[in-house]
């Protein structure tokens, strides 16, 4: 099979796979902030979940690192694709705690293949192109992410019109199906044996990303580090969401808050097109964005309209997909293949360790003063970050 056909097949098969993962996760939060009435356990649950990915991911990286990666995926896949039609089976058979319970754990299931699928096709992306093609490979990754936030939100819209996961299930395991499909046309990657990583420890595992990056000068590593910020506040900003829309007092609020992820891909999808060369000074690129991020936030919490929340979120969304391109060019001209599934697991590490903490903190904001202030705080986060650089550059 040529090269193009390879990068094709995979970039169609994280479209469509995304497109049912994206949608799930929009209705889990709206449905447990219907079912509970409270931005604190959307946090929970978002929170459970990507702690149970810190827990897998030393192994993830390990894995993706010395199994082949198609095979990897086809797994994962094929797990999704059980893992929801159980969930169908209870969705109406438990009371609102039991499926509280249900929901954390599929969705704690769903996140783990989630920073799977992510780190495998990077690893097998950066396996079959050559390093002049790194920009754009990961131009287009991050389009294809962002525009499966942009249809995505459309389609939730579409079938949220009551808060039920049964509309959402299904469809989620349609392109799950579709997704395996493409994956299976995939040829088999090469299988790494150059270290048997399966004899580490779990701590071993987990400090193996970072000892790569270390290679690279502790300013550059910390550097890497502080990038991934925007990204983790853009995800735990999640959790304020359905209350922030509802404190809108607009009609059919549950769908205006699904077509949110329309702006937001909107701005992530042009930050992809615009970024098409890598940038000399990536500290640079990162403060700049980073205060447009802050500015952008602030205006909207104060405004609190639609519109100025809609627009916000197209800015936020540009910012931190433009760092996030820029961030995995740089992190792919620097690790080879072989290691690169550790460091890209150990960056998956820190993403979740903050976006846990900031969940829950946002989440409590959200309940206990409101979402503005949730709003005003990831600002000042994003801030500290910015200073937290220009020191270490």
């Amino acid at each position: 099979m040529r090269e193009t056909h390879k990068v094709i097949i995979i970039l169609l098969s994280t479209f469509v796979s995304g497109l049912g993962i994206s949608s799930f996760f929009i209705a889990v939060n709206w449905f447990i902030e219907h079912i509970n009435s409270s931005s604190f356990y959307v946090a929970l649950v978002n929170s459970l979940c990507y702690l149970s990915v810190l827990v897998f991911l030393p192994y993830i990286g390990s894995f993706c690192d010395q199994y082949p990666r198609k095979k990897i995926l086809v797994l994962i896949y094929s797990f999704g694709i059980l893992l929801q039609l159980s969930l169908c089976y209870f969705v109406n058979k438990s009371s609102s705690f039991e499926l509280l319970i249900i929901i954390i754990c599929v969705t704690s299931l769903i996140s783990i293949i989630r920073s799977t699928d992510q780190v495998c096709r990077t690893a097998y992306l950066q396996g079959i192109v050559s390093t002049k093609y790194y920009q754009m490979s990961n131009q287009w990754l991050e389009a294809i992410r962002q525009g499966i936030t942009f249809i995505g939100g459309g389609i939730t819209a579409m079938l949220m019109k009551s808060p039920s996961l049964e509309t959402i299930l299904y469809f989620n395991i349609i392109t799950f199906a579709i997704g395996l499909v493409l994956i299976l046309i995939l040829p088999q990657d090469t299988v790494h044996k150059k270290v048997n990583t399966g004899s580490l420890s779990y701590l071993e595992k987990l400090k193996s990303g970072i000892i790569i990056l270390n290679k690279l000068g502790s300013s550059s590593m910390w550097i890497f580090i502080i990038s991934i910020l925007p990204y983790a506040l853009v995800v735990s900003l999640n959790v304020t969401y359905p209350a922030f829309f509802n404190n809108l007092s607009i009609e059919h609020e549950s769908q205006f808050y699904a077509v949110l992820s329309i702006p937001y891909g909107a701005g992530a999808l042009l930050a992809s097109y615009v970024n098409k060369s890598t940038c000399l000074k990536f500290e640079r690129f990162f403060i700049l964005h980073s205060i447009i991020f802050v500015v952008a936030l602030i205006g909207g919490a104060i405004l609190q309209n639609i519109y100025t929340t809609y627009c916000a979120l197209f800015i936020i969304a540009y910012c931190h997909a433009a760092i996030r391109v820029q961030r995995n060019t740089f992190v792919m001209n620097l690790v080879d293949n072989f290691n690169i599934a550790k460091v890209l697991s150990f960056f998956e590490i820190v993403f979740t360790v903050g976006v846990v903490i900031i969940s829950f903190l946002l989440g409590f904001v959200c309940d206990h003063l409101s979402p503005k202030s949730s709003w005003i705080i990831t600002s000042m986060i994003l801030l500290v970050g910015v200073a937290s650089m220009m020191y270490v550059n």
